[in-house]
């Protein structure tokens, strides 16, 4: 049953005292209840998507996969070394609470010292009189969007805080303290991987925009995916230390995670991802959430503030993408960076076409300006983390210059041996290919996938063996690609340019033909170099419906004396003529001269003479 009421638990007071007590919901379990050892749910949060949290009125904390019910880890209060004559009937006292509520005020808020005594958050949310004021709960801090406190009988105390903000709503706040007889540990156990100990560290903006350095001491542990469900990793941080004896209280034995408490409050951040480099923003969103800020003007400091993300940052939006093969068969994936573009994206979250590529092999920086730099990369594991003695920083954020706003250029991805099918898909694909990514801010976003036309590396081969993969021809769309990406660009075939008479005195005449397939337009210095099974019957690949047409006479020193010719043309022919003079009706000196037609990024020039 659901009252407002005072915990029995509680010293007599004052009819006042009474009326001032803090008005929360608290939820009584009943002694039956607590007999027979079962518990009962208090609060479900949604983590992410198909992810919970369930916190019960035991003070133990499951995250749980929501589709399958697979729990990822189980936590909970263990008391050893108690006397006890047998298993308490007292039931614990438990409540919610949200930031702000009355009676919980916090922070810089006007009324954060509720009582008035000139001290804030000394009578903790638990049913007693904790400042001896004669009045209960009504100076504490109530923290968060969803604040759950259990106090049970054996002396533990548990505060579970949520956020609702898009970086912290993966991560559930703990405090916990223990005051009763015997050792209390905070017990997580794990459902996959043993727990690793290590320094993760962040490169995150401040609300000003300059650049901060995080160190979080976190240990983590990793669930396998499988056919329906994405690997978890999991991360438990100890935030501080009130006791001062350093991360020793944290004791490992495999799967299990034992943290020990004392009579001051320990805070811990536990949070899940899909991804390594996700879990690693996570623990530095909560470090700097658990640290909070501070009032530039007196210096006071208030802790569980969420500190605002960079404004940039919060405007940014994901790249632009090209693919690409590279001439290993490998998929190369080429975001476009420039500034309201971010870089800042999760390696191993991209999905193409319904099909998660895993993590790149090789991931790789070209600024505009600078030397190109590369990081090697590849799927992180707790072994592999155990093994090296470190944890890797996800190399988005550790390549130089790439977190700066103002950064422009090309970061690519390689991906080894896409799947057959996929090779397939990309390539009969039209119109282009959707991307689904994720920022390591927690966004996903989903973007166009264009085919790299200006690549100059050789995609010969690699459309090859996509067509070899799938068994089927190339269509005339990907025969245009093809065309557009080869590296030995074709010129165009010189029977299209004529001229006559050449040499002239007066005028000479200049036709220039708009070929309406491939056959018509290209020629290959090296015949070798034209792609296999092109067919000379699939459209021009002109990046209009028309190409633009230029004509332009040169003087034999390069510089551009007339233009004859600007527009664009259906197929079919055109005839222009000069008379030997320039843009400004000059007429010109008697010698050699060229013509030059171009057709969107195709040309062809012509010798003419003239005589006068």
């Amino acid at each position: 049953m659901c009252l407002s009421v005072r915990h029995p638990s509680s010293r007599a007071s004052s009819a006042a005292g009474w009326k001032r007590s803090f008005p929360l919901t608290v939820v009584l379990v009943l002694v039956a209840a607590a007999a027979t050892g079962a518990t009962h749910l208090l609060r479900d949060l949604d983590l992410a998507p198909g992810l919970v949290a369930e916190i019960t009125d035991d003070a133990s904390l499951v995250l749980r996969v929501e589709d399958t019910g697979r729990p990822l880890i189980t936590a909970r209060p263990e008391v050893t070394g108690a006397r006890r004559g047998g298993r308490t009937s007292t039931a614990p006292f438990v409540a919610k609470a949200a930031d702000g509520d009355p009676g919980g005020q916090r922070g810089f808020a006007a009324r954060a010292d509720d009582d008035g005594d000139g001290r804030v958050d000394e009578d903790r949310l638990d049913g007693r009189d904790n400042d001896g004021d004669g009045q209960v709960d009504e100076d504490h801090a109530a923290i968060g969007d969803a604040m759950t406190v259990v106090s049970r009988s054996d002396g533990v105390h548990a505060e579970f805080y949520h956020f609702t903000p898009r970086q912290l709503r993966p991560t559930v706040f703990v405090t916990l303290a223990a005051d009763g007889p015997g050792r209390t540990a905070w017990q997580l156990e794990a459902e996959g991987d043993a727990w690793v100990e290590m320094e993760i560290g962040d490169r995150r903006h401040r609300p000003s925009g300059r650049p901060a350095e995080l160190t979080v001491h976190t240990y983590v542990t990793r669930t396998s995916g499988n056919s329906t469900n994405r690997e978890h990793w999991v991360g438990v941080s100890i935030l501080d230390d009130p006791a001062g004896d350093g991360v020793g209280r944290a004791v490992l034995d495999g799967v299990v995670l034992r943290v020990h408490l004392g009579r001051r409050p320990l805070a811990v951040a536990v949070s899940a991802a899909p991804s390594w480099s996700g879990l690693v923003r996570r623990l530095a969103e909560a470090r700097l959430v658990r640290d909070g800020v501070s009032d530039p003007v007196d210096g006071r400091r208030a802790p569980w503030i969420v500190v605002p993300g960079c404004a940039a940052c919060r405007r940014e939006q994901p790249p632009d993408f090209r693919w690409r093969f590279d001439d290993k068969g490998h998929l190369v994936l080429l975001a476009k960076i420039e500034p309201g573009r971010s870089g800042r994206l999760d390696p191993d979250l991209f999905r193409l076409l319904d099909h998660d590529l895993g993590a790149p092999d090789q991931v790789v920086w070209t600024p505009r300006e600078g030397a190109t730099v590369g990081v090697a990369w590849s799927r992180v594991t707790p072994e592999a983390i155990a093994r090296r003695g470190a944890a890797p920083r996800s190399p988005c954020l550790s390549l130089e210059g790439l977190s700066s706003h103002d950064a422009e250029g090309v970061l690519s991805f390689r991906f080894r041996s896409p799947h057959p099918a996929l090779v397939r898909r990309l390539v009969d694909d039209e119109p282009p290919s959707e991307l689904t990514l994720a920022l390591l801010d927690g966004r996903v976003a989903q973007v166009k996938l264009e085919f790299d036309v200006s690549s100059t590396d050789p995609v010969r081969s690699a459309f090859a063996l996509a067509r070899n993969r799938s068994g089927q021809e190339l269509l005339p769309a990907d025969q245009q690609r093809l065309l557009q990406a080869e590296r030995s660009r074709p010129s165009l075939a010189p029977a299209l340019l004529e001229g006559w008479p050449n040499p002239f005195r007066d005028r000479i005449s200049l036709r220039f033909r708009i070929p309406a397939t491939v056959g018509e337009a290209f020629v290959w210095e090296d015949p070798d170099d034209r792609p296999a099974r092109l067919d000379p019957q699939a459209p021009v690949p002109w990046t209009r419906s028309e190409p633009m047409a230029t004509v332009k006479i040169y003087g034999i020193d390069g510089q551009e004396l007339a233009t004859l010719h600007a527009e664009t043309v259906p197929s079919g022919e055109v005839t222009v003529h000069w008379n030997g003079t320039d843009s400004f009706g000059r007429k010109v000196a008697s010698g050699t001269y060229f013509c030059k037609l171009q057709l969107d990024d195709w040309t062809i020039t012509r010798r003419i003479v003239f005589v006068r």
